[in-house]
């Protein structure tokens, strides 16, 4: 009787590795995100002038039919002609979009160059009158600044003149000798005649506000005027309004009781300035610009009329 076989040892199937199954995993193509769509026009007219540009930008090879041809009447490479001086590169085609002839684009170059010619030239222009104005207003303003103390140079030296007349005639000396009266305006050199009008004007409105800081002061003012703490009356117009007020009271005096003034305003500054000097010269021997008064008429010693002229 054959032996027993030996019992198969147990198997531990708490320890056993069991493997998964291989599985393959099936073919699944990329989704192409721009299949089915269509695409626009201006896609399609993009990747044209794309692919134009790739064309145009590739050289002929050896493979070109033309190339070819070319080989088998003896061209080697380089430069074409008998001299060897030919174009190397074709000519470059020029696409053009619009409907326009040749020298369309020419035309357009020339006209927008002719527009920025104008433009600089307008700005330029434009520069020079900007400058030329303000250099104007500058010189404007100096005559003007002359004018004014060549006036009150001139107002001056006339009330000395006739305080020393009127001593010599009531024998007493210039220094004690009482102001000349005051003249109407008429009389006045019209040289002057304006800002005399128009410090009156200032002074007869400085004596009514004084005299209505005294009717206040005793009790006598009823006006309805502001007042400050200190119980005056504050006047609360600028010098500014005031001054605007006289000129306009100056203009309508000329333009309807002095036509001799007005004549006189007419004239430009430069030869207002210039009737003051020569009066200055002549009347007082006195140089506006040395600012000095000479012991006769010829005045020795200075240089002349104009302001130059004297450095």
């Amino acid at each position: 009787m054959p032996p027993k076989k030996e019992e198969e040892e147990e198997v531990d199937y708490m320890t056993m590795v069991i493997e998964e199954p291989k599985v393959t995993p099936s073919f699944r193509p990329k989704k192409d995100p721009d299949r089915g769509r269509t695409k626009s026009k201006k896609q399609l007219e993009e990747e044209a002038a794309e692919a134009q540009k790739e064309a145009m930008a590739t050289k002929i090879d050896s493979s070109n039919k033309g190339y070819k041809m070319l080989a088998r009447m003896g061209f080697s490479g380089g430069a074409l002609g008998r001299g060897a001086d030919g174009l190397i590169e074709p000519i470059q085609a020029e696409q053009r979009d619009g409907r326009g002839g040749i020298g369309l684009d020419t035309e357009k170059k020339r006209k927008i160059a002719e527009a920025t010619e104008q433009e600089t030239k307008r700005a330029k222009t434009e520069a020079d009158e900007y400058i030329k104005r303000k250099r104007d207003e500058v010189e404007t303003a100096d005559k003007e600044r002359n004018l004014r103390k060549a006036q009150n140079i001139a107002e001056e030296m006339d009330t000395e003149a006739e305080k020393k007349q009127k001593a010599k005639v009531e024998g007493e000396k210039s220094e004690d000798a009482s102001p000349p009266a005051e003249k109407r305006l008429a009389e006045i050199p019209v040289l002057y005649r304006s800002p005399v009008f128009l410090r009156r004007l200032q002074e007869e409105r400085d004596r009514s506000r004084r005299s209505k800081r005294r009717a206040q002061d005793y009790g006598e003012d009823d006006s309805d005027e502001p007042r400050d703490f200190s119980g005056r009356i504050t006047h609360q117009s600028n010098k500014k309004r005031e001054h605007t007020l006289d000129e306009a009271k100056l203009k309508t005096y000329v333009e309807d009781e002095d036509a001799e003034l007005k004549e006189f305003e007419a004239l430009a500054v430069a030869e207002r300035l210039e009737k003051l000097v020569m009066y200055l010269r002549e009347k007082h021997w006195y140089c506006l610009w040395c600012y000095a008064k000479y012991d006769d008429q010829e005045l020795d010693g200075c240089p002349g009329l104009d302001e130059d002229l004297h450095g």
